[in-house]
């Protein structure tokens, strides 16, 4: 899996908070009833939890799940004073999990599974295993912020588009566990694949809409951007990071403001509203 760093991930939470649709999350506290049992897949250093636990009622437990040991110590900091929406309190345990084996998942008694910012990395068959893992265990799945392939620059350049299609290709260009990445795709593919399931499946958008405030953060982006451009189209390289020059340049006068394409999917089981 691609490696994120606990500062990467620091410098993204505020702009994920602000774009996750809160219409989902509010479904979700309305379908779920009495103490939670809760697993975060790909979990970081905790940031889906601290956004969710405080917005769900009732006693919870949440189990964090990643591959990265370190940034699971970071989350069990992070997450170790967390209160629910009606003031209980919530406790948190961590596990370094292979996203990659099903085998003995251990959440067949939780009520809801969730990740965000994670399934753009994965591929079909992983969502679909995914899916029938929540399935088995009758849970709701809540999976936030799936990049989608949209990105817009204001003001535009001649090159945004050249590089918006470079850098979706690059993204399903990653190969992890044998299969390719869905990248842009891989919201609809799960929403999909959910309603194949028997799930009631809600989509929202919850795009980042990034400003001057937030210079390092879109520094970050417009580098990562140019990075997985040049290497997909390495022909193209010196017109990508002219590109990323310009563009650099605005950040710095406050002259940029992007928005960046995501979606939220909520699958619920049936039996609930």
């Amino acid at each position: 899996m691609t490696e994120f760093s606990d500062d990467w991930l620091a410098l993204r939470e505020a702009a994920d908070a602000r774009a996750r649709s809160r219409e989902l999350v509010a479904r979700l506290a309305t379908a779920l009833h009495g103490p939670l049992r809760c697993v975060d897949l790909g979990a970081g250093t905790g940031a889906n939890v601290r956004y969710l636990a405080a917005r769900l009622a009732g006693p919870q437990h949440w189990e964090l799940r990643d591959h990265d040991a370190d940034l699971l110590a970071c989350a069990r900091g992070a997450c170790s004073a967390l209160h629910a929406a009606d003031g209980r309190a919530v406790t948190v345990t961590t596990a370094v999990t292979d996203l990659f084996d099903w085998a003995g998942t251990g959440w067949r008694d939780a009520q809801l599974v969730t990740a965000s910012a994670l399934l753009d990395l994965m591929g079909e068959q992983w969502i679909r295993s995914l899916v029938g893992e929540v399935a088995a265990a009758d849970a709701a799945a809540l999976l936030a912020l799936s990049y989608d392939g949209r990105i817009g620059w204001e003001p535009g350049d001649a090159a945004d588009d050249a590089l918006r299609t470079a850098f979706n290709a690059h993204q399903r260009a990653r190969w992890v566990n044998d299969e390719p990445a869905l990248g842009p795709d891989a919201g609809a593919a799960a929403a999909s694949a959910f309603r194949d399931a028997g799930f009631r499946v809600h989509a929202a958008t919850s795009d980042w809409c990034i400003g001057g405030d937030q210079p390092r953060l879109l520094q970050a982006l417009i580098a990562g951007w140019v990075e997985a451009a040049a290497e997909q189209q390495p022909d193209d390289a010196g017109a990508f990071r002219a590109w990323g020059e310009r563009r650099s340049a605005q950040v710095e006068r406050c002259a940029l403001r992007v928005r960046v394409g995501h979606t939220d999917c909520l699958a619920l089981p049936r039996r609930e509203g």
